[in-house]
């Protein structure tokens, strides 16, 4: 049985970048901190209409799906978390173990 596995927690301030505003490039977080309704304390988001709320207060992201990525595009890429900018990086939860709702 395969196990599944949080790896890192991530957050982000909003910031111009690639000509917009965005939070996408996310940082490690080392120690404990609130997780409201809306998402995790400290972590900002750039557009709320299409991210974050009550719905949408955390973004998950499985490690597993970054070979894809690199197979597609390759190059100088460093193809990792949290480059989605999820907030959570795990193994073993993809689309087939994980169940929302």
């Amino acid at each position: 049985m395969k196990k599944n596995y949080l790896n890192r927690i991530y957050r982000g301030k909003v910031e111009h970048r690639y000509g917009f505003d965005t939070a996408i490039n996310k940082s490690p977080i080392e120690k404990s901190l609130y997780l409201f309704l809306e998402g995790l304390e400290g972590d900002q988001c750039a557009d709320s209409h299409h991210h974050g709320g009550v719905e949408r207060a955390l973004h998950q992201y499985p490690l597993e799906h970054y070979a894809y990525w690199k197979e597609k595009y390759g190059g100088d890429i460093h193809w990792g978390a949290p480059g989605m900018g999820e907030n959570l990086s795990s193994e073993g939860m993809t689309e087939e173990t994980v169940c929302l709702g």
